[in-house]
């Protein structure tokens, strides 16, 4: 959502909680929230994401599913304006470094930060884990089908990417941002509508559909719930930590049960 001009005294007070303190001094806590770091982080799985988008168009005749819906959408949706090949990775990359430019932040930054964000989002994917242990399902996971471990692992990377890029980055981000920029709106109030907005469009987004007697209303329910805990992981820590936690979460149950639809 990057904006020219002079940056009123509203305007830098409700972006606050999303342009921390930046610089060589700023902790870790701070510099892990920055769009550069979170780029650092990513970019390993965007490439491999579309290296195995690649793989699938260039493999087997009959090609399993390699990556997910909000991965396509993004990309007929760029394509409307004569883009094509990469270009769901590279809005990525130019959104996070546009990002970066439009709130001034250092360009400098440890080589250990993307590790250590790496092992922070390991954590945060554990209570996920449990909550999945004792409901005794999994809770985010995208359909697999017949895919092999290459396309399972591009699946679920490119379910942390682009679902996260889609609902919390440019839906979160940008409805938190006209809210406390626009309207005006101060204290945990954008924050809990934006978050609230897009879990609730992040649970549409899945198959709700009652086959196999599914409960409909608990589907909807339990994608809602993993939306307000991506909504808030984003806008407490930030992009990177976010979509690295959803991926992971999304490679461990992909491997364990392929053919979940949840």
């Amino acid at each position: 959502m990057p904006r020219s001009g002079r940056h009123s005294s509203s305007h830098n007070r409700s972006t606050s909680s999303h342009a921390p303190p930046s610089g060589p001094d700023a902790g870790y806590y701070e510099r892990a929230r920055e769009p550069l770091a979170s780029l650092a982080l990513l970019l390993p799985l965007l490439v491999f994401h579309e290296l195995g988008v690649l793989y699938a168009e260039v493999g087997p005749a009959d090609p399993a599913p390699s990556t997910v819906e909000a991965y396509r959408w993004i990309e007929q949706g760029i394509a409307r304006f004569g883009l094509i090949g990469a270009a769901p990775a590279i809005l990525t990359l130019v959104l996070l470094v546009g990002l970066h430019i439009w709130r001034g932040a250092s360009w400098t930054f440890s080589p250990k930060l993307p590790a250590l964000m790496f092992a922070e989002s390991i954590a945060w994917m554990a209570p996920l884990l449990i909550g999945q242990a004792v409901l005794g399902a999994a809770v985010f996971a995208v359909a697999a089908g017949s895919a092999d471990w290459v396309g399972l692992l591009n699946i679920a990377i490119g379910a942390g990417l682009y679902e996260e890029l889609l609902f919390r980055l440019i839906i979160v981000g940008g409805l938190h941002w006209v809210l406390t920029t626009v309207v005006g709106m101060e204290g945990w109030r954008p924050g809990a509508i934006a978050v609230g907005v897009s879990a609730t469009l992040f649970a549409l987004y899945h198959d709700l559909s009652p086959d196999q007697g599914r409960d409909v209303a608990g589907l909807f329910l339990l994608y809602a719930a993993g939306g307000v805990y991506f909504g808030v992981l984003y806008l407490l820590r930030g992009f990177g930590i976010t979509a690295t936690t959803h991926a992971l979460y999304d490679v461990c149950v992909l491997f364990v049960a392929s053919d979940v639809s949840l």
